[in-house]
Formats: C-alpha cells, sequence, structure tokens
C-alpha cells in the first residue's frame, strides 16, 4: 500500500483503480469501509448540504460568529430533520437537534420546508477543519445521502458550495449567505465573463498600469454592452467599473468578442490576494453576481486563467484539466487579448526527463539550481512552448524561451532537435532535494514523464534507476545538456579499496608525506566525482571532503596527498594532490582515526581504523591497526600479503 498524502485523524482506503490510497469518507476501525470519498451517494436525497463555512472569526460560537453548514430541501414538501446527522472525516457525528440547528423564525425548531434552508451550527465538542474535511449527511434511516468536501482554507468567514463537478472538492463562493441561495459560482451566466486576472505583479502589487494588479474582462455575446455600474467584489472590497481604469478606452462599452482590461492602479478599495487564497466576483449593473474566480496559488509575474482553457494547458476539450475550479497559472499572460485557443497538439512526443538538480547549497554546480535537462529522443524536432511541468506541491512552470539552457547559453529558441539536450531552468524552489516528484506534460496537458526521489541530495544530480518504476538516484556527476554517465560501464564500490596508508609523514624535509592510496581492482575505470573521504578521530570528530575531479584506470592506484613535491622523492606511482582533486584536504591524524570512502548515494565502499580511532565506525570489526613497534617514523600499513593477494574481511588481518 501507498499514498502521496495524508491528513491528521482521516482515513485512507485502498483506490478502485489500483495505486495510492484515497481518503475514506470517515474512519470506521474494525467495521465495513463506508466508501471512497470520490464515491460517496452525492445528492441522493431532496435534503441535500449547500454551503459551508469552515473557518469562522470565533470558531466554537453560536451562530451567526461560528461555523455552520447549510441544509437546503429541494423537495415540495416539508421534512423533520429530527433523527438526521452528519459525520464529518474524522468519524465525529453531529445530530440535527434544536440545539445545533438555529433557530429560525419561519420554520419549525427541526422542520424545513420546501425549497426551505437550514443552518447547523458547530458550537460544541465538534469543529469543522478549516484546511481539509468530508461531511457526510445521513438520513434518519442511517443511509449516507450527501457528501461535502473540502481541501483548502480559503481564509476566514468565506463560505464554500458544490463546484461544477459534484465530485470535485467544494468552491469558494463570492460571500457568504446563510439561509439564501448561495451566490454566484464559478460558471459564468452571461455574456461577459473574467477571462484573465494578475494578481501577483512584478514588484509592488499598487503600482499603475503597466505594472501593477489588473483583470480581464471579455465579451463572448453578440451584442455590444456598457459596463457601467458594473462591479467587481470580493470579502469587504469592491471596484465600481469605469474608463478610467480601462486602458485605451475612452468608452466602458464592451463589443462583441472583445476583452477589455480592469486595471487596479493601487486602488485601496480593491485589490486581488496572492499571499492567501481569494474569490472574487463580476456584478452586473443590477447588483447580480454573473461570474466568479478562486484560486489558492500565484506566482510573482504570472497571469491566472480558467482550468479548463486550452491556454492553461487542459486540451482542446478541457480533458486534462487540473481537479477542481481554482483558476491556475497561464502558459504566459495576454492581458487586453484573447486567450489563445490552440490546436489539438500533435507534435512529437519523444521527450524524457534525463537529468535534475534539485538543490546546490554553495553555487558548486553550473548551471545553478534548480533545473532539470530533457531529452529528445525521437526523430523529429520537438516545440518546446506550452510544455510545463508539474509538482506534487501543485507548482506549475511552462517551458518558455527564457528558461531553456542549451550548452551553456541560453538559445532564445524553443525548438529541441533530434537527440538534442536541453536544461530548463525552474525558480529554486519549485523542487527540493529532501525528495520530490516533478511531471512533464505536452501542450494539451497529457502527462509524458515523471521522475520521483526520496534520495536527499545538495549539489548532485539525479537520473533515472535501473528500473523505469524505481526512484531515481544520484548520477556519478554533473552533466547538463550531455548525457549521463553510466554506472555499469564504471568501477563498482566493490571494485575500490584502500590499499596503503602512511599517517605520520612528519620530517625535516617535509611538512607532510602523509598519504593515503586508493586501488581500483575492477576491469573498469573508476570516476570518483561526487564521492567522498571521511575523517573520524578518537573523538567523532568527523572531517569529510568531496571529490571533484578522479578517475582510477582500470587494475591501477593512485596515492592522495597533500605534498607531492616531496612525496615524490620516494613514491614513484600516482600521486594527486587533494586540493585539486577534493573540496578539501583530508589530513591523517598521527594518533589514529577511522577512514571510509563514500559513494554519492552514501554508500561505504571501503573503511579502515588505525590507532587510537574509533572502531566502532560502519565498514569496520574489531580493533584497530596499530603499530607493532614504537618510534618508526614513516610506517606505512599494506593491504594484503604483499604479493598481491588482498582479502577483504573489515578487519585489522587485512592489513599488515
Amino acid at each position: 500500500m501507498s499514498w502521496s498524502e495524508s491528513e491528521p485523524g482521516f482515513a485512507m482506503v485502498d483506490s478502485s483503480i489500483g495505486g495510492h490510497w484515497v481518503y475514506s469518507a470517515f474512519p470506521t476501525p474494525g467495521e465495513s469501509n463506508p466508501g471512497r470519498i470520490n464515491q460517496m451517494p452525492i445528492q441522493q436525497s431532496s435534503i441535500q448540504f449547500s454551503e459551508v463555512l469552515p473557518n469562522a472569526s470565533n470558531d466554537g460560537a453560536l451562530f451567526p460568529d461560528g461555523e455552520w453548514v447549510e441544509i437546503h430541501n429541494n423537495g415540495p414538501v416539508p421534512v423533520d430533520l429530527m433523527g438526521w446527522s452528519i459525520i464529518d472525516g474524522m468519524g465525529n457525528v453531529t445530530y440535527l437537534d434544536p440545539a445545533s440547528i438555529v433557530t429560525n423564525q419561519t420554520q419549525g425548531s427541526t422542520m424545513i420546508d420546501a425549497d426551505g434552508r437550514r443552518l447547523i451550527q458547530f458550537s460544541s465538542a465538534t469543529r469543522l477543519w478549516d484546511n481539509h474535511n468530508h461531511l457526510t449527511l445521513v438520513d434518519p434511516s442511517k443511509v449516507n445521502v450527501d457528501m461535502a468536501w473540502y481541501a483548502t482554507d480559503y481564509g476566514e468567514n468565506v463560505s464554500l458550495s458544490r463546484s461544477t463537478n459534484p465530485y470535485d472538492p467544494w468552491s469558494p463562493t463570492p460571500y457568504p449567505t446563510p439561509g439564501q441561495p448561495e451566490a454566484g459560482t464559478t460558471t459564468a451566466t452571461g455574456d461577459i465573463v473574467i477571462s484573465e486576472i494578475y494578481p501577483d505583479a512584478v514588484g509592488a502589487d499598487n503600482q499603475n498600469w503597466p505594472l501593477g494588479e489588473w483583470v480581464e474582462l471579455h465579451n463572448r455575446g453578440t451584442s455590444t454592452i456598457s459596463l457601467a455600474g458594473w462591479k467587481l467584489k470580493a470579502q469587504g472590497r469592491s471596484l465600481t467599473l469605469h474608463e478610467h481604469n480601462m486602458p485605451f478606452k475612452s468608452t466602458p462599452d464592451i463589443a462583441p468578442d472583445e476583452s477589455v482590461l480592469v486595471v487596479l492602479n493601487g486602488t485601496s478599495s480593491f485589490y486581488l490576494k496572492h499571499t492567501t487564497s481569494d474569490v472574487i466576483s463580476l456584478a452586473n449593473g443590477n447588483g447580480v453576481d454573473i461570474h466568479s474566480v478562486s484560486w489558492t496559488k500565484t506566482v510573482e509575474g504570472e497571469s491566472l486563467i480558467d482550468p479548463t482553457s486550452m491556454h492553461a494547458g487542459a486540451g482542446i476539450l478541457g480533458l486534462n484539466a487540473s481537479t477542481g475550479t481554482d483558476w491556475v497559472q497561464s502558459a504566459w499572460p495576454t492581458p487586453g487579448q484573447l486567450n489563445p485557443q490552440w490546436p489539438e497538439y500533435i507534435g512529437s512526443e519523444d521527450l524524457e526527463i534525463t537529468e535534475i538538480l534539485p538543490y546546490c547549497n554553495d553555487g558548486s554546480v553550473s548551471p545553478a539550481d534548480d533545473w532539470v535537462e530533457l531529452h529528445n529522443t525521437g526523430n523529429d524536432p520537438i516545440n518546446l512552448s506550452r510544455w510545463r511541468f508539474d509538482t506534487i506541491g501543485e507548482d506549475r512552470v511552462f517551458i518558455r524561451e527564457d528558461n531553456i539552457w542549451v550548452d551553456g547559453i541560453n538559445p532564445e529558441i524553443n525548438i529541441l532537435l533530434p537527440q538534442e539536450r536541453a536544461v530548463i531552468l525552474l525558480d529554486n524552489w519549485i523542487i527540493t532535494g529532501l525528495g520530490d516528484t516533478i511531471s512533464l506534460s505536452n501542450p494539451d496537458g497529457k502527462m509524458i514523464d515523471s521522475a520521483t526521489w526520496s534520495v536527499i541530495t545538495d549539489c548532485q544530480t539525479l537520473m533515472h534507476g535501473e528500473n523505469a518504476s524505481d526512484d531515481w538516484v544520484h548520477t556519478l556527476w554533473p552533466t547538463p545538456g550531455q548525457p549521463e554517465p553510466d554506472p555499469s560501464q564504471m568501477a563498482s564500490v566493490e571494485d575500490l579499496k584502500f590499499t596503503r596508508l602512511m599517517s605520520d609523514g612528519s620530517a625535516e624535509f617535509a611538512v607532510s608525506n602523509e598519504f593515503i592510496e586508493i586501488s581500483n581492482i575492477g576491469d573498469e575505470t573508476a570516476i570518483l566525482n561526487g564521492w567522498s573521504l571521511r575523517h573520524t578521530s578518537s573523538s567523532y570528530s568527523v572531517f569529510e571532503a568531496g571529490f571533484i575531479s578522479l578517475s582510477i584506470p582500470a587494475n591501477s592506484a593512485i596515492i592522495l596527498t597533500s605534498d607531492t613535491d616531496s612525496l615524490s622523492d620516494f613514491e614513484s606511482g600516482t600521486l594527486i594532490d587533494m586540493s585539486t582533486a577534493m573540496n578539501g584536504s583530508v589530513y591523517l591524524s598521527d594518533s589514529g582515526a577511522a577512514l571510509q570512502l563514500i559513494n554519492p548515494s552514501g554508500v561505504i565502499a571501503d573503511t579502515i581504523v588505525y590507532g587510537n580511532g574509533p572502531v566502532d565506525v560502519e565498514g569496520w570489526s574489531g580493533i584497530s591497526l596499530v603499530e607493532p613497534f614504537t618510534g618508526i617514523s614513516h610506517l606505512i600499513y599494506h593491504r594484503g600479503d604483499g604479493c598481491g593477494q588482498m582479502q577483504d574481511t573489515d578487519t585489522v588481518t587485512d592489513w599488515h
């Protein structure tokens, strides 16, 4: 069993189609499962949920200050709600009775008239969670007849109503209407619609046009309509439309198929939120709401549009739209212009994610984090325009000319030729080095490839695991825009051994002659880029230096030292200066230490403990190597019998 998200106190059950488990309507330990939230009965009775306010300014208080649920009777006769109940996603039961039902002057204590509405208040032990909950309506016969659920905290005193798709999470309303018909929904009811919004301008949001926030309206009808007296509305704020707020317009009239920009110019009476969720509505001259839109996430300098539109990457029929009705990032902003309509994508889909840099603390990798490498594995050029990445955190990045990096330069074109690779530069908060998932979708929103990793990584790039379904693993070294090195063609951890050690190399003629020899006993070249050498002292003080440029040919050895000039008088092998091959020199303690050779994934290839070094480190067993006699200068420890036979028992018997 596996799952990709969870909420405290909420149970999960197997998905009907396999894959990750999904939320149960409510927990039932030791009893039959009630059902998955996307398969629960919806609107199976004339008594239905109609509006929910889960985050009140005073949770736990009586109506109107506390949380509430509105129930609507869309049937022809009154119904007594006594005996009905609401079960939340944690299994808490709220019974509908005179205490929980808000007093109503026109209806009996527990009665709900035909086409009537009653409010259920949550002032006892049960509360409605602000950010996530499932509410199941149960009739007196213990039959589940309706369900409401939400997965986002839209802020205090924002009510929610049923989405267009009844199985989607509920969406925010422009303003609460307890006991009354709900305010406008995200479905437009007139010819004038909100077509695009810009809630997070670059820099200060209160700048004048063309730098600040704006809302775009579109006339999808056949007649010219005057917007005089129309309003943009939101919780506690509004803006009356006037040509003063419409650049390039001398009148408030909007012609058929015209798009008009309404700029906010820093007005304090109306603004668009971007640090929290928000919902706005458009009201006509009679004050009737005809369209509303909501959003939960913004990106500075990006516009938001309807998630079912082609310019949002949903395809011609909107079949690949994101879940829910919240607006999402567009492929690029188009202020004052009709949102582009695109034909069905029929180009090549031979595009593969091949390398990822999710994090680099010290800036040692170029280009800097974050980035994703793509490879055109087919025979046809691919236009990368409108391809995009999505993360499990619901961040999205569209590929554009200004974030493409090829062979160290920005080519200012978005065509990727056959077998060519391109690096797509991302903001450094898009993906994380602590484990993440990112997917690649074509311009119609069809997912083409994805990558998942759980390994912790810092300044190390990632590549495919051995199998397509495996988590991604560290590459041997970063290769942006170039093929990744094949680990199967390189020496493995079993092929790399410490073979000689001189820890005390001080002399009159040299500051430090100490060295450590590493041998590659395999038949393939060993590339140690990204590996590290760890030194642990007798007091467990750890110093670790990474290899930045080092290779060892098959059946060969190298000698690491901090003084190659002095040591060359005594050693004729391949001498490597630590300061050039590594990001730091490892100085060997004369009195003793533990040395470990570690690959990029943290696997220890070999360990040696000498003198008074700690013998309980990983990769070693038993006592440490000790001098056979005291007072011997320049003592060298050798692995094996001196005739080429080297056993590997991780004990002192391997050495002499």
